[in-house]
C-alpha cells in the first residue's frame, strides 16, 4: 500500500503536469488567435470585348413606330460592328425578320454609343433623337 507521501507526490506531480499542459495549450491558442485573418483575394474584372444593347424602346410615346435601339461599346478598344444585324421576332415565334444590316462603317470607339431609330414611311425617324442609323419595317 502506498504511503501518504507517495500519494501526495503522485497527486502533486499529476497536477503539475496538468498545469503545464494547460499553459502550453493556452500559449498555442494565443498564437493562433494572434494570427492575422485571411482575406479572400480580390478578383480581377474580366475586360469586356463585345458590344452591348444599352437601351431599347419597342414602343414610345409616338406609338409602335416610335422605337429605338442603342448600342454601347464598354470595352477598352474599338469594335467593328459592320455586318451585324438588328432583327426582331414576333412574340415567341421562331421566325426572325432582319430590320437593319449594319453597313460597313468605322469601328465603334471605346465608351461610345450608336443610336438606331425606326423611320416612318417618309424615311425620317419618328423620334426627335439624332440617329446614327435608321431602319423601316
Amino acid at each position: 500500500m502506498p504511503t501518504s507521501q507517495t500519494l501526495v507526490r503522485r497527486l502533486f506531480g499529476g497536477l503539475l503536469l496538468s498545469g503545464m499542459a494547460a499553459l502550453l495549450l493556452a500559449a498555442r491558442l494565443a498564437s493562433v488567435r494572434a494570427a492575422p485573418p485571411m482575406q479572400a483575394p480580390i478578383p480581377t474584372p474580366t475586360p469586356l470585348d463585345h458590344i452591348v444593347i444599352s437601351e431599347f424602346r419597342p414602343r414610345g410615346p409616338g406609338g409602335a413606330a416610335d422605337e429605338f435601339i442603342e448600342l454601347f461599346n464598354p470595352s477598352g478598344g474599338a469594335i467593328d460592328i459592320s455586318g451585324m444585324v438588328v432583327a426582331k421576332s414576333a412574340g415567341c415565334s421562331n421566325s426572325v425578320a432582319t430590320l437593319l444590316p449594319i453597313p460597313s462603317m468605322s469601328p465603334l470607339p471605346p465608351g461610345q454609343h450608336l443610336l438606331i431609330v425606326k423611320a416612318v414611311d417618309t424615311g425620317t425617324p419618328t423620334s426627335t433623337m439624332v440617329a446614327d442609323l435608321s431602319y423601316s419595317a
